[in-house]
C-alpha cells in the first residue's frame, strides 16, 4: 500500500520514483557483490579446507529461534497493554508471514502486513497498526543502545575517545527509555506520518513500555550471541570478545534495516559486517567475507522457513475444513 506522500504524486512520478528505487537498490547490490567477489577468491581457497562444526551451528539456530520467540512475546505485551489479546500461535503466524515484506524494497511492507493481519485476527485497527509501529520503534532504539554499549570497548582501541562518547550515548539511551512513555505520543505521530498510516497517540502503562524496551534490547544481545556461536561453527574458532560480535551483528543488521532501498538489507548488511570484523580483530578479510555470505543464508533460512510452514499449515487446515464441509453435504 503506497504511503500518503506517494499517493499524492502523479502516476508517472510514482513509476519514476519506484524505478529510481529499483535502480539504486540494484546498484548497491551490484557494488556489494562486486566487493565481496574480490574477497571470495581468497575465501574459496579457505573453504576447501573448511570443516564446519554442526553442533555450534545447530545451537546458533536454536538461539535465533528463541530470539524470535522473545520478540513475538514483546509484541503481544504491547497489544495486551493496549487492551487487545491475541494467542501466541496466531501472533507467531502473523510475525513470521509479515516478515516476508522485508524482502520488498521500502521496508514498510512488513510493517503494513503485520498491522493488516493483526486487524484480520480481530485486533482493532488502532491497536494493530500502533502496536506494530511501536514494536519497530523500540526495536530500532534498543538496537542502537546495544550497539553503543557493546562496541565502545573495541572501538576505543582504534578511535580516540570512542569509549567516552559511547558511554555518554548509552547513559542518554537509558534515560530515554525511562522517559519513553511520555515521549511515545509524539513518536507515534511521527511514525504515522512516515508510514502514511494514522497512528493515534497510545495510552500505555509505563511498565509495559519498559518491559518491551528491555525485551527488544535483550533480543539484540541474543542475536549477537547466536552470531558468535555461528562464527565458531563456521570457522572453528571465534577470536575476540563476545561483546564485539554483538556490536558487529547489531550494527550490520541495523544498517541493512534502515537502508530502505535494499530488500532485507541485502548488500548493506554484508558490507558492514565484512568491514567491521577485520577492523575489530574478529576475523581476517577472507574469513569475514565467508561469514557475511554464510550468515546471510543462515538468517534467511531461519526467517523464511517458519513462515512457509505457517502458510502450509493454513492451507492444509483450509483444505481439511473444505473437505469436511463437502463430506457433510454429501
Amino acid at each position: 500500500m503506497p504511503t500518503s506522500t506517494e499517493a499524492r504524486l502523479p502516476r508517472v512520478h510514482r513509476k519514476v520514483f519506484l524505478a529510481a528505487q529499483l535502480v539504486f537498490a540494484a546498484a548497491v547490490v551490484w557494488f556489494a557483490v562486486h566487493t565481496l567477489a574480490g574477497q571470495w577468491r581468497d575465501v574459496d581457497q579457505q573453504t576447501l579446507a573448511l570443516h564446519p562444526r554442526w553442533t555450534p551451528i545447530a545451537l546458533s539456530c536454536l538461539m535465533v529461534l528463541a530470539t524470535y520467540a522473545l520478540l513475538i512475546e514483546m509484541w503481544r505485551t504491547i497489544m495486551r497493554a493496549w487492551g487487545a489479546e491475541i494467542g501466541y500461535r496466531e501472533a507467531a503466524r502473523i510475525w513470521f508471514i509479515s516478515s516476508f515484506g522485508k524482502y520488498i524494497p521500502g521496508k514498510i511492507w512488513g510493517l503494513t502486513a503485520m498491522g493488516a493481519m493483526a486487524q484480520r485476527a480481530g485486533v482493532s485497527p488502532l491497536i494493530a497498526t500502533g502496536s506494530s509501529v511501536l514494536s519497530y520503534l523500540l526495536y530500532i532504539i534498543g538496537g542502537f543502545g546495544v550497539m553503543l554499549a557493546t562496541g565502545s570497548g573495541a572501538l576505543s582501541e582504534t578511535i580516540p575517545h570512542a569509549g567516552t562518547v559511547a558511554a555518554v550515548c548509552v547513559v542518554l539511551f537509558i534515560i530515554g527509555m525511562f522517559v519513553a512513555p511520555a515521549m511515545l505520543p509524539s513518536l507515534a505521530r511521527a511514525a504515522g506520518s512516515l508510514t502514511g498510516r494514522e497512528v493515534q497517540a497510545p495510552r500505555l502503562p509505563s511498565r509495559a513500555i519498559w518491559i518491551a524496551a528491555a525485551g527488544t534490547s535483550l533480543s539484540w544481545i541474543m542475536y549477537g550471541a547466536a552470531f558468535h556461536v555461528f562464527t565458531l561453527g563456521i570457522l572453528g574458532t571465534a577470536a575476540g570478545a563476545p561483546a564485539s560480535y554483538i556490536a558487529v551483528f547489531t550494527a550490520s543488521y541495523l544498517a541493512g534495516f534502515l537502508a530502505l532501498f535494499a530488500p532485507a538489507g541485502i548488500g548493506v548488511r554484508e558490507l558492514i559486517m565484512s568491514s567491521m570484523m577485520p577492523l575489530l580483530g574478529l576475523a581476517t578479510v577472507p574469513q569475514a567475507g565467508l561469514i557475511a555470505v554464510t550468515s546471510r543464508l543462515w538468517l534467511t533460512v531461519l526467517e523464511i522457513v517458519p513462515g512457509l510452514l505457517f502458510l502450509a499449515a493454513g492451507r492444509y487446515r483450509a483444505h481439511s475444513t473444505h473437505g469436511s464441509d463437502g463430506s457433510a453435504d454429501r
